[in-house]
């Protein structure tokens, strides 16, 4: 039999939860060959020892903290509580508090 390789083909997602000891950060990975139904969530530590990857997920990073950012900015230009309107209208899940978090850890 052969072996299955998998290679991370995109990031599509991330979620950050706490743990008993330490906040855990997941990446929502898309494999090389499989269907989207078959993204798998993997711990950021795991798919970061792969070169090609870890680009990957810096340039996921790179791009959702972007997207915050513009919607923030345009949130607050409409008197709007920029962080707060941005995590009830797409990212309520993550939470403020999350994104805090996130931005500090990748040095955002």
């Amino acid at each position: 039999m052969s072996e299955v390789q998998f290679i991370v083909e995109s990031i599509v997602d991330f979620r950050e939860y706490d743990s008993d000891d330490d906040a855990v950060i997941e990446y929502k990975v898309k494999w090389k060959g499989f269907s989207d139904k078959q993204c798998t969530w993997e711990p950021r530590e795991s798919i970061c020892e792969d070169g090609g990857t870890k680009k990957k997920v810096h340039q996921f990073d790179k791009d959702f903290m972007e997207k915050n950012q513009y919607k923030i900015q345009k949130y607050s230009s409409r008197g709007l509580s920029g962080l707060e309107k941005v995590n009830k209208c797409n990212y309520s899940s993550i939470g403020e508090r999350n994104i805090e978090k996130f931005s500090q850890r990748h040095g955002m």
